[in-house]
């Protein structure tokens, strides 16, 4: 327990208490409760689900201060986040690549928004969406919600059927990010003018063919990145740019 943590950046914490039980080496049980100084609550929570799996759960609100401590330039504004993962103490091994998989989560962050994301500008300037880079730069890009799904590998968390919507811009993304070598690849789909893609999206049968799911719309940039130790290369596919949704996927990159 402690009354107050002082953390980088400005970050401090108070009221912090952690438990935790540990058995041949392995955390059994673990509960962490704390407040920050922007009125936000931290409670996680990991527990033993069965004989072969725990589960990590729990919520941040206004997770922007939990962020800052690990790094001053955080962009993030407002949101609350939370997690639901399941561990599992003998990895599965995937059926798509054969990798150890040792456990599956999702993660959610609702009603938030960033602000002079450099990745993100460069993403959108590469994409000629002018417009929302200048709204990242000014007031921020606003999301209702970011929704995570993931595999926890050994050496990263791979993600899939993921996406951010916002109503000027929404963004799927499927890939994976490598803890120790900073390795990450993305693809996914930039779709602007979101609000306009879901008023399409509702009208029957017509709309579902023109607009397709709900991580896609009419106006659809698919768009493949790369990143190295921090380097990030990315590539547009400009036909995805005016073509409907079942055309688009016919398009796509050769990854």
């Amino acid at each position: 327990r402690a009354k107050k943590i002082h953390g980088s950046h400005g970050a401090d914490f108070r009221d912090v208490r952690v438990d935790w039980q540990q058995r041949r080496g392995r955390i059994e049980h673990m509960r962490l409760l704390a407040a920050h100084a922007e009125d936000g609550e931290i409670d996680m929570r990991l527990q033993r689900r069965s004989s072969s799996a725990r589960r990590l759960r729990g919520f941040i609100t206004r997770p922007a201060h939990v962020l800052r401590a690990f790094d001053s330039t955080n962009q993030l504004r407002g949101g609350e986040f939370s997690l639901d993962v399941e561990l599992w103490d003998a990895p599965a091994r995937s059926a798509a690549d054969g990798e150890l998989i040792y456990g599956q989560g999702r993660a959610h962050l609702s009603d938030f928004r960033v602000t002079e994301v450099p990745l993100l500008a460069r993403l959108l300037t590469f994409a000629s969406l002018g417009g929302i880079v200048q709204t990242l730069r000014r007031d921020g890009v606003h999301f209702q919600h970011l929704n995570a799904r993931f595999d926890v590998h050994r050496r990263g968390l791979f993600f899939r059927d993921s996406n951010a919507s916002g109503e000027s811009l929404a963004i799927s993304f499927e890939g994976g990010y490598e803890y120790a070598r900073r390795r990450s690849q993305f693809v996914g789909t930039l779709i602007p003018a979101n609000a306009v893609n879901s008023l399409l999206r509702r009208i029957p049968l017509f709309g579902r063919i023109l607009v397709g799911g709900e991580d896609d719309g009419i106006i659809g940039i698919r768009y493949a990145l790369r990143g190295d130790n921090g380097k990030n290369d990315i590539s547009i596919n400009p036909l995805t740019a005016v073509t409907p949704s079942l055309l688009r996927r016919m398009l796509t990159f050769v990854f």
